[in-house]
């Protein structure tokens, strides 16, 4: 996939592999072998110029992960009810972090839409951020699997679901039950494995929006 996406963009700038290999210190060889994934790999410096040179920002994953953690740092005394609830405007006022205000708010239909469509990054949306401030009040600046496992356990408690059965196998499930009522059984909803990591963060952000519809 990172071949097919480093190839779009050469097309849309016009970049030939003589000049690609130019400018990332490499040989016109080693990026056709690359190319037809033949075995060839590049230096990780050179990956790093090839994003840089065709405008590939690898990095805005680690800047909104440091901005997540000092909006999570600002709102450590809040409860994780009130924090579930905050608008953007209202997180950009409790943690004076105007960068914030750049996500994009959706509603729970648009959330689904973006997801599906896989056109707009679903991390960009401001409801996403909110959630990955939730998993951070619980799990401080260095997370472990354990502690994001309990961090995200605590969220499904606190926002109306009732006591968590567990996890899944690995990373990728997460187990919960939803509650009818206090006082009447609750039926088990296993999130979908779907090959990714992030998916819990992705179906906790659902949770919240469905439950605020």
């Amino acid at each position: 996939m990172i071949i097919e996406d480093i190839k779009t963009r050469m097309k849309l700038t016009g970049m030939t592999n003589t000049q690609l290999s130019s400018l990332i210190d490499s040989s016109q060889a080693q990026i056709s072998l690359f190319f037809k994934g033949e075995g060839a790999s590049l230096k990780i410096n050179s990956l790093q110029k090839c994003f840089d040179e065709l405008g590939m920002d690898t990095g805005i994953y680690t800047r909104r992960y440091e901005l997540a953690i000092r909006a999570a740092e600002r709102l450590k005394k809040n409860s994780i009810e009130k924090v579930s609830l905050l608008s953007k405007e209202e997180m950009v006022n409790a943690t004076k972090l105007e960068q914030i205000n750049q996500f994009i708010d959706v509603d729970f239909q648009e959330f689904q839409k973006i997801k599906e469509a896989g056109i707009v990054d679903i991390e960009s949306t401001y409801p996403f951020f909110r959630t990955t401030v939730l998993q951070l009040m619980g799990t401080g600046a260095q997370p472990t699997k354990s502690s994001v496992n309990t961090s995200l356990l605590n969220i499904a408690k606190v926002i109306g679901l009732l006591a968590p059965v567990g996890l899944l196998a690995g990373p990728i499930g997460l187990g919960i039950s939803l509650g009818v009522n206090s006082l009447t059984r609750a039926s088990l909803i296993s999130l979908p494995k779907i090959g990714k990591s992030i998916y819990p963060l992705i179906s906790m952000t659902e949770l919240i929006l469905k439950r605020k519809k």
